[in-house]
């Protein structure tokens, strides 16, 4: 199974397009991009990029009402009591390929 890249545009549900965005949230994305983009390094363990890809997740939407954490035998998911997405994170030498699936 490939990647399939598809433009922002198609991706969002136009509804998201009405809903406003604070600069305070653009500011926060920002800051924890940077943080994410200079703490992954080519070569590091692919646990240390789902520590990585976690925190950057829980620290820039989900956190506090939602989980970001490994599941049983899941390597990461997020929920709040139910699965909401789970995240298949491999090697970033282009040899494995990620998936995020929605479970609602």
């Amino acid at each position: 199974m490939g990647i399939e890249c598809i433009n922002p545009k198609k991706a969002l549900n136009t509804v998201f397009y009405k809903l406003p965005v604070l600069e305070s949230e653009i500011q926060k994305l920002s800051k924890n991009l940077g943080i994410y983009i200079n703490s992954a390094k080519e070569g590091e363990s692919e646990e240390n990029h789902k520590n990585l890809i976690k925190d950057f997740l829980a620290n820039t939407w989900y956190s506090p009402s939602y989980s970001v954490n490994t599941n049983g035998r899941e390597d990461l998911v997020i929920f709040n009591g139910l699965v909401r997405y789970r995240l298949d994170l491999r090697r970033s030498d282009g040899l494995s390929v990620g998936r995020w699936k929605s479970l609602l």
